[in-house]
């Protein structure tokens, strides 16, 4: 049996691959060669790209602020910091 080091592939290329094969310029096995991967991986990374999108989605919507929400966050440190400094004014008395 033949046992090898695995190879590494950066996030960069993988996602240059996938997105080539998500736009069908040409089939997997024309870039399985262009590349020098094998088919069934160019398939799997795929796999994983279009599994993970919806995921992608839900977390933007998460962390995501709304006009009105940034503004209102921002009243709220500006009646923070008043408030800060009255507190210290008082504690001067």
């Amino acid at each position: 049996m033949v046992t090898g080091k695995r190879r590494a592939y950066s996030p960069e290329l993988k996602a240059q691959v996938v997105l080539e094969a998500l736009q069908e310029s040409g089939n997997v096995s024309d870039l399985s060669n262009k590349h020098g991967i094998h088919a069934t991986q160019i398939h799997q990374w795929k796999k994983v790209v279009l599994n993970g999108l919806p995921e992608i989605f839900r977390q933007n919507k998460k962390n995501s602020v709304s006009y009105d929400e940034s503004l209102l966050i921002g009243q709220l440190f500006e009646q923070i910091g008043r408030l800060t400094v009255q507190l210290e004014q008082l504690k001067r008395f």
